[in-house]
């Protein structure tokens, strides 16, 4: 037979180190509002084909990151910078990338910041909360396996991207019921050889209400609208889509809800289009021991949902349409 091969003892580190300082605390400004900062940083490394039971570590990599929390009176949020490298052996017939990622992020409550006094914020409970939320990654090669012993294509095939995305979300809390505006820009920057121009800007907005009836009873109703353009193929894509939820819940046990929504997809071009319905309804009943003479406790649920798509490619000139019903029921039931 084959000649066996004797195994060698390997060991491989790994380590994570985490430093938070509290800089400053509640730090009089200028202006009489009071500042807190707090640093954070950490360094990690896993050396290649290092393995564990405990919890997952992904090999091979080195990352370091800094960043911290603020916050200035009411308004708060926190930010860091962070960098990963992989191939730690700089074997040269494997890619070596670096990922940098660096993040922002913002609260403000409105109502609390232009009202000091408790009756004033009562009183201009209307104003929302603003979030803002920054991203950017930047991930590119370090080096250029040669071909002959890679499968890269020279220099063609190494990954240079940029990646940022921008989030505003407004939320106002009125009572039981809340309102919410979001919207977010999202741009990839392809600066790989060969292929600058595919690049993609994405635009979403989105819009949320949540009514509380009473106690038993719930609406949700929300509109979204997608905009992505692919900046080689000079195309923009659209997708539009409307939900309404219901929620009733009684005292004795019984809860309903039900589901409804529209999506439509096209393009600039109008080469294709895409319709699809969504609708389900839901009902649960908790059984007590005794009642409905059942002989212990447990549930009962029944569940239909019913979807629908029509699509229509008109450069090969083909359309489909598809559907389908599915009705489920179980039966729970506790015997102690």
């Amino acid at each position: 037979g084959d000649e066996l091969v004797e195994l060698e003892t390997s060991s491989a580190l790994a380590y994570n180190f985490n430093l938070s300082y509290v800089l400053l605390k509640q730090w009089q400004t200028p202006w009489h509002t009071p500042f807190s900062l707090t640093i954070n940083a950490s360094k990690n490394k896993a050396e290649p084909f290092y393995q564990t039971l405990a919890a997952f570590v992904q090999a091979n990599v080195e990352s370091e990151l800094v960043g911290g929390q603020y916050k200035l009176g009411k308004l708060s949020g926190n930010f860091s910078t962070q960098l990963a490298q992989d191939n730690l052996d700089n074997i040269v017939s494997l890619l070596t990338t670096r990922t940098e990622n660096d993040s922002f992020t913002s609260s403000f409550p409105l109502a609390e910041i232009l009202n000091e006094s408790e009756e004033e914020f009562s009183s201009s409970s209307w104003l929302p909360t603003l979030d803002y939320n920054y991203q950017s990654t930047h991930q590119y090669a370090l080096n250029s396996p040669l071909e002959e012993i890679s499968g890269f294509n020279g220099t063609s095939h190494l990954p240079d991207q940029v990646t940022r995305i921008h989030t505003l979300i407004s939320n106002w809390q009125i009572k039981q019921h809340s309102f919410a505006l979001q919207s977010s820009e999202s741009t990839q920057d392809n600066r790989q050889i060969g292929r600058e121009n595919a690049d993609f800007d994405n635009q979403q907005h989105t819009l949320s209400l949540n009514v509380q009836q009473d106690e038993s009873t719930s609406w949700s109703f929300s509109l979204g609208r997608n905009r992505q353009k692919d900046i080689e193929a000079n195309k923009v894509q659209f997708s539009k889509s409307v939900t309404l939820s219901y929620n009733w819940q009684s005292d004795t046990g019984l809860a309903i809800s039900a589901n409804y929504g529209l999506t439509k997809d096209d393009d600039s071009l109008g080469e294709a289009e895409n319709n699809s319905t969504n609708a389900d309804i839901g009902l649960v009943k908790n059984l007590v021991k005794g009642e409905w003479w059942f002989p212990a406790d447990g549930s009962f649920s029944l569940r239909v949902n019913y979807n629908d798509s029509k699509s229509i490619d008109r450069v090969f000139d083909q359309r489909s349409q598809f559907g389908n019903t599915i009705v489920q029921m179980g039966i729970n039931l506790s015997f102690q």
